[in-house]
């Protein structure tokens, strides 16, 4: 298996992952997007050999709230710089976005992670590697189900 081959496997892997994840917070992503078959993720996005992660990019809003949207991009630098996080940033803002999820290849300037910690007032940002998503934890068979807890239950659990 060749290496572009390679990445456009472990590419199908982390947006398995990603859109999981995402539906898992409760945004609105359909089961067949999540078990999109590798062919035709091939297809869609790695139909030249190397994976098109500019095209990966999407968005979705909340199951309650139709409102509450999310946007994720992919980024194609192997570092990512300071200007790639402000295109995002600009994006962002371009669509009206206030969350947003970041995934880089490999690294990201220590500059690129000040903008968006600076960021933080106005979005709602998280940044994450390609190798932290190529598997979803929560479906281990050791880590209990994640479920977001009430305030009475935040309050029981601090007065423990």
């Amino acid at each position: 298996m060749d290496n572009d081959s390679k990445d456009v496997a472990r590419m199908w892997k982390v947006n398995r992952t990603l859109k999981e994840m995402v539906k898992d917070r409760g945004y609105l992503v359909a089961e067949d997007e999540i078990n999109l078959p590798f062919t035709e993720f091939r297809i869609n996005y790695g139909g030249s050999g190397a994976v098109d992660r500019s095209a990966m990019a999407w968005y979705t809003s909340r199951r309650e709230d139709q409102q509450d949207t999310i946007y994720i991009f992919f980024s194609d630098e192997e570092n990512v710089s300071k200007k790639t996080v402000r295109k995002f940033i600009g994006d962002m803002e371009e669509r009206h976005f206030r969350r947003g999820i970041f995934v880089y290849r490999r690294k990201m300037t220590p500059a690129a992670k000040k903008v968006i910690q600076e960021m933080q007032s106005e979005y709602t940002m998280e940044d994450y590697a390609e190798a932290d998503l190529i598997v979803n934890i929560t479906k281990h068979f050791l880590v209990p189900k994640h479920e977001i807890m009430t305030p009475e239950e935040k309050q029981q659990l601090l007065e423990r």
